[in-house]
């Protein structure tokens, strides 16, 4: 059942996209959505390591307490304001080494997207350790719903690459809030370094694995821009997007739906084996 909740998210998602870019594409230019590619090349860096660290090993063990899940936030957000940080400082030496002035202010809006994402994650994390699968899919169609409306709106109004950008916030701060505040878990106040040292010992590995299995497709986008420009990384971000949403339909259910499964299972093997057959 989850999975297919999964997919199937994954499938309206899909759907989505392709309303709203044949829409935002009758009235961008090829070289906003280069810009917006080049400015989520480094912040798709950041989500991989935020989303993995820390909420992946909540995940992995349900039955941790309460201080692991309010060490997991903290830890989250923290990571996230100071990777966002990270964007702003490093944004002006960056638009000048791909030698795209709009790149500056775009990167630095795009990377507001961490710290909004980053309330989610362990209250995202929580509901798949529970297998509640059916909110976050609903909680994350919410989010691309009020990102689509936003993104096509602002198209139409003129915004040209800000549309691009007010599209992904606005995905992320509905996504996030709505995930935040349907489940009846809130952080206190708390932090503890051996529950950090405990979460981050698991999830830095998954993260690795991810930046370093991203880090290949991510290149592209990089190499097409610094040698063809913008406007040409434009008509293959685009083309590449349209690839990845078809093969991460069902990787991604399978993914979130398997380790929550296989969590719970992980004390008995034979469980676990005809599980992953």
């Amino acid at each position: 059942t989850g999975v297919l909740l999964s997919v199937g998210e994954g499938a309206v998602v899909a759907l989505l996209y392709f309303a709203s870019f044949l829409v935002m594409a009758c009235w961008l230019e090829p070289r906003d959505f280069g810009v917006a590619a080049l400015a989520g090349v480094f912040v798709f860096f950041c989500n991989l390591v935020l989303g993995h660290v820390f909420t992946d090993a909540l995940v992995q063990r349900p039955e941790r307490d309460a201080v692991d899940r309010d060490t997991a936030h903290w830890a989250t957000l923290g990571a996230a304001l100071a990777l966002m940080g990270g964007c702003w400082l490093l944004a002006p030496a960056i638009g000048r080494w791909m030698h795209e002035p709009l790149l500056e202010p775009v990167l630095q809006a795009v990377s507001l997207c961490l710290p909004v994402g980053a309330l989610g994650s362990t209250p995202i994390a929580i509901a798949r350790a529970e297998m509640q699968f059916s909110l976050v899919a609903k909680c994350s169609l919410a989010g691309r719903l009020a990102g689509a409306a936003t993104g096509v709106g602002m198209a139409l109004a003129g915004w040209g690459v800000w549309s691009l950008v007010g599209q992904q916030i606005a995905a992320a701060a509905v996504g996030s809030l709505s995930v935040f505040f349907a489940l009846p878990w809130r952080p206190r106040l708390r932090f503890s370094r051996s529950s950090l040292h405990d979460l981050s010992a698991y999830g830095i590995h998954v993260s690795a694995s991810y930046v370093i299995g991203g880090a290949g497709e991510q290149a592209l986008n990089l190499l097409v821009g610094a040698l063809f420009g913008t406007t040409t990384l434009g008509y293959f971000a685009v083309a590449l997007r349209i690839m990845q949403l078809v093969r991460h339909l069902m990787s991604s259910a399978v993914y979130y739906v398997g380790l929550s499964a296989f969590a719970r299972l992980k004390d008995d093997r034979v469980a676990v084996s005809r599980a992953f057959l």
